[in-house]
């Protein structure tokens, strides 16, 4: 019987253990990297307070965000008669004689408003296992305006606009950055057709030319797109917006449709992006209040819910007084501070606070504004998934069947039929 070599095997009593001269001759990289470019309320260092547009800023979570780069810009809806047969709100209004009609009622964006959105693609980011990314603002939230720190926006500043110059400027800067292995751009899809070529075209041709990156990019006009038919049409407009740049399509990866985030809730939302620009504008959603305030309150309580209706939506001078049972015109419960912007800030909130509490179809109101935000581009959230995906998974493994957090779901939920097609 044959005996093994292994069996009955002697150690020797010395051992050598050699130690590395040098280091690791492989170096182990980041490989979910993502350089966002978009729109901030701010860009400042805020140990130097020099200003930081157009310029890469390496962050690793929201906290370093705010501080460099401030908040959400301000969003402004106005609640308008509508002859819809869908409208987004039925409501009872005071007809004037004792009694009261339902009414329809759209919830409609003011004009001029742009809806930025990177701020709210950062916490999605980070939500979804986000980590180290690079921040390159391409602009304020106002028109010819660049501030360095958060707050300092004056009542008289305009709302600027999403323009894709300013996107490919701001891209152009992230490219000297060295680092980032994704290119995000969540602001992108709001633009036009032409506009929106142009700054994924750069994208792609960015991505091609420096081989250390990727794209990652929402179709265009996927935030509208409720319907198969018009993702139909988005990813159409998408193959034809970055046909020049063809040769250079295995650098990007392209997403839809937009989803239905919880990012924003009514917490989020004060009276102010609910109030016209003029007293005019307030007429539709005072009216609103009133009304029901008067249903539900009597005496000294119905007084001052009234004067805190008052104190949010003004209206015109001689179209109510106070306790007027159509329309709420005494705000002298409810003064705003003056020439305090820390107190301005509070008094919003408690007023804000008040009416939520108070009045059941302002809370729906609200909670409406917050849905029509919560609805977002997916490039965000997937490069926080593309990071998670990296450290838990590894870079052999691809981001796929990850749950999305933060989410509750697509703005059009596809079949297995359709998204095969």
């Amino acid at each position: 019987m044959a005996t093994s070599s292994y069996l009955n095997r002697s150690t020797p009593g010395v051992y050598i253990t050699e130690i590395d001269a040098f280091g690791t001759s492989i170096v182990g990289v980041a490989t979910a990297v993502p350089l966002f470019v978009g729109y901030t309320e701010c860009a400042g260092d805020p140990t130097t307070g020099n200003p930081l547009y157009n310029t890469p800023v390496k962050i690793s979570s929201m906290a370093e965000f705010n501080r460099y780069f401030g908040g959400p810009a301000p969003f402004h809806y106005l609640v308008q008669p509508t002859s819809s047969l869908e409208p987004d709100l039925i409501a009872e209004m005071n007809d004037g004689a004792g009694g009261s009609t339902a009414q329809s009622f759209d919830l409609v964006r003011r004009a001029g408003m742009p809806a930025f959105n990177l701020y709210w693609q950062m916490r999605l980011f980070f939500a979804n296992g986000g980590g180290d990314c690079y921040i390159v603002s391409a602009g304020s939230y106002w028109a010819n305006q660049q501030p360095a720190e958060a707050g300092s926006a004056a009542a008289t500043w305009l709302p600027g606009s999403i323009a894709a110059s300013d996107l490919i400027d701001a891209l152009a800067a992230g490219g000297l950055a060295t680092g980032p292995t994704m290119i995000v751009i969540p602001e992108a899809c709001t633009l036009t057709q032409a506009d929106y070529a142009s700054v994924a075209q750069a994208m792609l041709a960015q991505a091609s030319t420096l081989q250390d990156r990727m794209a990652i990019l929402d179709l265009p006009n996927c935030l509208e797109a409720t319907t198969f038919a018009a993702l139909q049409d988005c990813q159409s407009n998408f193959w034809e917006a970055i046909a020049p740049q063809i040769a250079s399509a295995s650098y990007g990866a392209a997403y839809a449709p937009g989803l239905n985030s919880t990012i924003v809730g009514r917490g989020d939302v004060l009276f102010p992006a609910l109030a016209g620009l003029t007293p005019m504008a307030n007429v539709a959603i005072n009216g609103i209040l009133t009304t029901q305030a008067n249903s539900l309150y009597k005496t000294a309580q119905l007084s001052s819910v009234q004067s805190a209706i008052a104190a949010a939506f003004p209206l015109p001078a001689g179209t109510g007084v106070p306790n007027d049972v159509q329309y709420s015109g005494d705000a002298s419960n409810y003064p705003a501070p003056v020439s305090n912007p820390g107190g301005t800030v509070a008094w919003q909130i408690a007023l804000t606070n008040l009416l939520v509490n108070t009045l059941p179809i302002y809370a729906q109101i609200e909670d409406m504004v917050a849905d029509r935000i919560d609805v977002q581009p997916p490039s965000g959230m997937l490069a926080g998934v593309w990071t998670k995906s990296d450290t838990m998974s590894g870079v052999w493994n691809a981001p796929a069947n990850i749950a999305l957090a933060a989410v509750s779901g697509p703005l059009y939920a596809m079949s297995d039929a359709e998204q095969g097609g």
